[in-house]
């Protein structure tokens, strides 16, 4: 009898050590269900085991599980354990998680990687690690994925074809998060690797698609084109998949090149496979390119593409395509109405999953925004300077572009010498890039320039950055196409050709550009004497203007350009708009054009003589001060046709026959 009870005794304590060593495996705190199988117990057994010991205080209930009732506890049941014992009990509980926990979401995922650590398994954990790297990746976690897939590399990897395959998914996390010079890097030791275990095509195609997408990001368009062109050799018989990722990528290459029939013939092939074989990624790629195709001539159309490629991200889970698509949705409402609301969930979006590359591009849509709103000019400059940091620190193409919008912002608060070295690092950099070098010319310098009230300098610049974007297929839109058509009309300088150019170009799309234009064509009206329907269209654009969010820069300085024609030639309300500008200005600090609107309404409460308009009186009074045509027409900034024009009608109405009777007739009115 006493043999049988001490037999049972020690069974009972042999049973409840082997509980508690299986339980501290999973943790301090565990779930009791994966006891049974670790253990070789019923779960009868298991339960009694664990009852008696919550009743000697070893664990307290929580929820549906147990946890050890203090971390210490867990640690001296574990050092119970032989290292052998304790390895067995790792692949044992490793199975049991495994069973339990098919895919190993969340937390289940650590802890298998412990426990195949535990057991000595690192190609088990190592290929663990793998799949929850893909599944990060999948669902746009980057910064999850990155982390994850690094950790796989630290693993003890027998198998050269387990560590390949780490490695190619781990370029596609830096790629996408603008790690280049990382990718590169690893890039070159998987394809060693890949050559040692004599990979097919098909692998080899795969990390060339990789590094393509790397050096695509990078700006490095010959790089990013021969990494394709292999990709496509080599993918030649392993599917359409492979193909149709070519496609889609040689498109983004394509328009980065600015080379738009082939952006839009290889996204319309990548789309066309996607859609039949069912690539939802692919689809969202090639929608973007088409969007972003559309977006320099159709917003509407560009929305509609980014919007579908939202759909399909969204309806298969494809989270980095859902921020990319809000992104390029946010662009739309940046060039249609200068908003910013999906631009800043998309960059918040992009951050938590740490698509790095889509944030500081975001933080660049943000910082073109606020550029123009005075009461913002502050945040957007902080905007711009996170995205050319992060552009410096991740050698992102867009960099150059980056300083120039920095520059752009600093040229508004008056900032010039921080404005020219920004501006100057952009060109060092691009010395060759048709858009960062217009659009640093006729946006940054031209608008700089119009603000100093200084126009023939602006229209110097602008002219620069017009001669250089006719060159580019691509051609940034930029809100100074539009001033460019108007002051060139302002200045009676072939308006009407300045107009129809920039309205046939891409940067048409943009609603700044748009109601520019019609503020140049009301100068044009008035000019000729149509005053109504001068007055009308400076109105419709007054109203594209005001509809318009963080615009109030750029339609106070459109409209003094505007109202100083109105108030020569008699039509609209220049008056008023004089006022209205002049006290933007002088709150804003842009102290030049406050004080020019500020001669402006004193020259029109002085008395005018002869009926002459305020232009011919401008005139007037620099024939009286001695000055020749080539000299008013410098002054006005006015073609000397122009001039000749204005003093045959300055004579006509003073009933006059010469210079020398109209500077008389000045000096006698004392109007010289």
């Amino acid at each position: 009898m006493f043999n049988r009870c001490r037999h049972a005794w020690m069974r009972w304590v042999m049973t409840g050590r082997s509980v508690l060593h299986a339980g501290a495996m999973f943790g301090r705190r565990f779930d009791w269900a994966l006891l049974p199988s670790v253990t070789s117990l019923t779960e009868g057994e298991v339960l009694g085991c664990l009852r008696r010991a919550v009743s000697a205080q070893l664990l307290l209930t929580a929820g549906d599980g147990f946890e050890f009732r203090h971390a210490l506890t867990r640690e001296a049941v574990l050092k119970g354990l032989l290292p052998s014992d304790r390895a067995v009990l790792c692949r044992d509980a490793l199975r049991a998680v495994q069973d339990a926990h098919p895919g190993l979401p969340g937390r289940w995922c650590d802890l298998a990687v412990e426990l195949a650590e535990g057991a000595g398994d690192g190609q088990r954990a190592a290929r663990i690690l793998l799949e929850a790297g893909r599944r990060a990746l999948t669902a746009g976690s980057l910064i999850t994925a990155e982390a994850v897939l690094e950790r796989a590399r630290g693993q003890a990897i027998v198998d050269p074809s387990v560590a390949a395959e780490i490695d190619d998914t781990l370029i596609e996390v830096l790629a996408l998060t603008g790690q280049v010079d990382r990718a590169f890097e690893i890039g070159g030791v998987l394809f060693a690797r890949l050559e040692t275990l004599g990979a097919g095509p098909a692998a080899r195609a795969e990390v060339h698609l990789r590094l393509g997408r790397a050096a695509t990001a990078a700006g490095d368009w010959s790089a990013a084109e021969q990494y394709l062109r292999q990709a496509r050799a080599l993918g030649q018989g392993a599917g359409p998949g492979v193909l149709a990722r070519v496609d889609a990528l040689s498109a983004r290459g394509a328009l980065g090149r600015g080379d738009l029939d082939a952006a839009v013939g290889h996204a319309e092939a990548a789309l066309a496979v996607a859609e039949i074989e069912g690539y939802p990624q692919v689809a969202c790629e090639a929608l973007e390119i088409l969007g972003r195709r559309a977006r320099r001539r159709d917003l509407a159309e560009a929305e509609a593409y980014f919007e579908r490629a939202r759909v399909v991200a969204e309806g298969h889970g494809l989270e980095l395509w859902r921020v990319r698509a809000l992104h390029d949705l946010g662009t739309v409402d940046q060039l249609a109405r200068r908003d910013n609301d999906r631009v800043v969930q998309a960059r918040d979006a992009a951050l938590r999953i740490g698509a790095l590359s889509i944030a500081a591009a975001a933080e660049l849509t943000m910082a073109n925004v606020f550029a123009g709103d005075v009461a913002f000019l502050q945040e957007g400059l902080v905007a711009a300077r996170r995205c050319v940091e992060a552009c410096r620190r991740l050698r992102l193409a867009t960099f150059p572009l980056a300083l120039v919008v920095q520059g752009e912002i600093l040229a508004y608060l008056g900032r010039r010498p921080e404005m020219e070295a920004s501006l100057a690092e952009a060109m060092a950099l691009a010395p060759n890039d048709l858009d960062v070098c217009g659009v640093a010319h006729g946006e940054v310098l031209g608008h700089y320039w119009l603000l100093q009230e200084k126009r023939v300098a602006a229209l110097a610049e602008m002219d620069r950055g017009m001669a250089l974007m006719r060159q580019s297929p691509a051609t940034y839109p930029s809100p100074f196409h539009g001033f460019w058509a108007l002051v060139a009309t302002l200045q009676d300088r072939d308006g009407e050709q300045a107009r129809a150019e920039v309205r046939a170009s891409s940067a048409a799309v943009q609603g700044i550009t748009r109601a520019c234009l019609r503020y140049a064509e009301a100068v044009e009206l008035g000019r000729a004497g149509r005053l109504e329907q001068a007055t009308a269209e400076a109105e419709i654009a007054n109203a594209e203007m005001s509809a318009m969010s963080h615009n109030g820069l750029f339609a106070a300085l459109a409209l003094r350009l505007v109202a100083e024609a109105a108030l020569r030639d008699g039509w609209g309300e220049p008056v008023v708009w004089l006022q209205e500008t002049r006290s933007f200005f002088r709150s804003s600090g842009h102290t030049a054009v406050a004080d020019a609107c500020e001669r402006l309404l004193r020259r029109r409460s002085s008395r005018l003589p002869g009926g002459l308009s305020e232009r011919e009186a401008e005139v007037l009074r620099l024939v009286a001060s001695g000055k020749t045509n080539r000299g008013i027409a410098a002054e006005l900034y006015l073609s000397e046709k122009t001039v000749a024009r204005h003093l045959s009608n300055i004579f006509t109405k003073l009933g006059v026959g010469s210079r020398a009777a109209a500077t008389a007739f000045a000096t006698r009115e004392g109007f010289a």
